[in-house]
């Protein structure tokens, strides 16, 4: 009990170091003679890839570098430890080293070792890769995409890009960050759209943003100058990698269900990540002009009337809206939803935004699809359309960068903005 005290305060003090020169006394009954060490230990668990973190290491007191090394290890500083392990001498601090890999490892988390390799470059490159994000996607077809890599030299750069299926790369940032600052921006990230956003591979968000250039690129469309910039620390695959979606769910258990589960499709339009979907605009033009005729109509003496003839203007728009490039893109736009579901654990909402994805593009009749016709009577339930009101949904203006996120993104490194849009 009360070696976990002792453990405890060492903690506390190095998450606010504030407070150390309070509990000098202790400190000292403790074998710390500087409380100012504390904010060092800071540092280092903050940022354990930032310069010279291994003397930095090595100038702390045996009890705050045990406490340390538990705290690295929760998160996962793989590349630190491999280079601490591979340079310590003391044996007690070795052993405790040891003991941080192995937890790392425990988590998944891939760890070098270096000890055989003094000698030689290592290029930390390969090493596991930060998770990168994906955000849902907003009823113009944009979503954000998160892309996290590493430097060869263990440096963390974000790249924030809004990645649009008709209109291409729009928005495009690239940031150095600490693991903590990341963790932070993502927080500030998901608070300003109001949604989650969904973990997925590196290679995939670096493949969307590379699509999302293209596009851009043949719709005639110039790119963001920061893109240019980053194009090269970006490294986007070759070819299309593998959908994580298929890794999450079972492709052929979905298809075998897909027409029984769309059958329930318009309960998609009820979930935060697609309430907001319309068509386009002209699209919502056409039906805000048929809408008014039918409100105008003489035919129509009561209420019920009315709605009945809204209903049936919004069957008649519906008709001529669902072409073959229409039904592709809300099935790619579905598709893409249901791995952002999937991703953040909501698998039953994955397999109907996935079979809905499947049924569209098989081209069958559309007003046996109740996902196809919600997207349009939804809108004229709710009474007056205004076709440039603009969606509140992501990531669109939601998904810029603020102030606020740079600076979180930043902290006290002036140089950690590396391109700017």
């Amino acid at each position: 009990m009360a070696k976990q005290k002792r453990t405890n305060l060492i903690e506390d003090l190095i998450k606010n170091p504030a407070a150390a020169e309070s509990k000098a006394a202790e400190l000292k009954g403790l074998g710390v003679t500087d409380p100012g060490s504390l904010k060092s230990a800071k540092e280092i668990l903050e940022d354990p890839d930032g310069a010279d973190r291994s003397p930095q290491f090595a100038k702390l007191a045996y009890p705050v570098k045990l406490v340390l090394l538990d705290e690295l290890a929760k998160e996962g500083a793989a590349n630190f430890l491999a280079r601490l392990q591979r340079d310590e001498k003391d044996k007690g601090t070795g052993k405790a080293i040891a003991k941080a890999i192995h937890e790392c490892r425990a988590q998944g988390v891939k760890v070098a070792d270096l000890r055989e390799k003094k000698s030689v470059a290592f290029d930390y490159s390969n090493d596991e890769q930060p998770v990168s994000y994906l955000s849902p996607i907003d009823t113009e077809g944009n979503r954000l995409a998160l892309l996290a890599r590493m430097t060869p030299l263990g440096r963390l750069n974000v790249f924030h890009a809004v990645c649009g299926d008709t209109q291409g790369l729009g928005n495009f940032e690239g940031m150095a960050m600490t693991r903590a600052s990341y963790r932070r921006f993502l927080q500030m990230a998901e608070a300003q759209m109001g949604v989650a956003l969904a973990p997925i591979p590196g290679d995939w968000a670096a493949w969307l943003i590379s699509e999302a250039a293209r596009v851009a690129t043949a719709a005639g469309l110039p790119l963001p100058a920061a893109y240019d910039q980053a194009k090269t620390m970006i490294e986007p695959p070759a070819s299309a990698p593998a959908n994580p979606l298929l890794a999450l769910l079972d492709e052929k258990d979905v298809a075998g269900k897909s027409k029984e589960l769309a059958a329930k499709s318009a309960e998609l339009h009820t979930y935060p990540e697609c309430a907001f979907w319309v068509p386009d605009e002209p699209t919502l033009e056409t039906l805000a002009a048929k809408t008014k005729e039918a409100d105008e109509s003489k035919v129509a003496t009561n209420a019920d009337q009315k709605k009945e003839l809204r209903l049936a203007a919004a069957r008649e728009v519906a008709k001529g809206y669902w072409t073959d490039d229409h039904r592709k893109v809300w099935a790619q736009r579905l598709e893409g939803t249901a791995l952002v579901l999937a991703a953040t654990g909501r698998l039953e909402d994955a397999k109907l935004a996935w079979a809905t994805a499947m049924e569209i593009a098989k081209k069958g009749d559309w007003e046996k699809l109740p996902f196809a016709t919600e997207l349009f009577e939804k809108i004229v339930r709710h009474g007056a359309i205004d076709p440039h009101a603009g969606h509140n949904h992501a990531p669109g203006e939601h998904g810029k960068v603020t102030n606020e996120m740079r600076a979180a993104a930043k902290e006290e490194a002036a140089e950690s903005l590396i391109v700017k849009p």
